[in-house]
């Protein structure tokens, strides 16, 4: 099961600082959720005019139920939601059931777990 988290920053944080503290500190703590899948972030890079939203999380769990109590966990769940308010004025989660319709390409960019990947797909670790 999928949850979508659409993510406002916190005005006080600049879009720079933002996604450092998303990719940093937030993602550790997130990664500690019992029972987390999956995880990705998304920051926005281009929006329309007026678009109010600074990125989308993705969280994957076996269950809504599983996500619950995951999200209402201690210690992980306390931190991750003490943290939530440094990093955004408001996130909207919710549930998705995914239809894979055509596979994305891998990823090319920095993966927080494992290293950059280079143009030719080699990984390596910093």
């Amino acid at each position: 099961m999928r949850r979508l988290t659409l993510v406002r920053r916190n005005p006080a944080l600049t879009q720079e600082q933002f996604v450092e503290h998303w990719l940093g500190e937030h993602s550790a703590l997130a990664q500690q959720l019992p029972g987390l899948r999956g995880y990705r972030i998304n920051p926005v890079v281009q929006a329309p005019d007026g678009f109010e939203w600074h990125g989308v999380a993705e969280l994957w769990f076996d269950s809504v139920a599983a996500a619950a109590r995951a999200m209402d966990s201690d210690p992980a769940g306390r931190r991750l939601r003490r943290d939530t308010p440094l990093l955004a004025e408001r996130v909207v989660p919710f549930f998705v059931e995914e239809h894979l319709i055509l596979p994305p390409p891998q990823p090319r960019s920095r993966s927080v777990a494992s290293g950059s990947t280079d143009p030719s797909g080699r990984t390596s670790t910093r």
